[in-house]
């Protein structure tokens, strides 16, 4: 569990995606805020800090993952973390070269997602 309560925005096109990967974070003491697509998720950015971005990077609404990851970099300093079900699409070096701080497959462990998104946000930090 964080030390302190972290503020995660997760994007996702899904419902049942935000909604699971909210209560997974919420669970372990992050509080959480979603977004359907990009242009929602700048929407949420504009009205609160958050400490990170996780993204789907295929969504539907005029922005995909990719895209947001570009616009997050260029008006915060925020690490995000793309994840996708669509590895054979979207490689994590697709992610990475937007400027995303990690990349990571759907489905995921649980813990392999706390452990990675902390590790990230800490990175970050430092």
């Amino acid at each position: 569990m964080p030390e302190q309560k972290y503020k995660v925005l997760i994007v996702d096109d899904e419902e049942d995606i935000r909604v699971l990967t909210g209560k997974l974070l919420s669970q372990e003491g992050y509080m959480c805020w979603v977004a359907a697509n990009g242009v929602k998720a700048l929407e949420q950015l504009e009205k609160r800090q958050v400490d990170a971005v996780i993204t789907d990077i295929k969504m539907p609404g005029g922005m995909d993952g990719i895209e947001l990851t570009r616009e997050i970099n260029k008006k915060y300093n925020l690490p995000v973390m793309v994840m996708t079900g669509f590895a054979q699409d979207f490689t994590a070096h697709d992610a990475l070269t937007a400027g995303a701080d990690d990349f990571i497959i759907k489905p995921f462990a649980a813990d392999e997602l706390t452990l990675r998104l902390q590790k990230m946000i800490l990175q970050k930090r430092n």
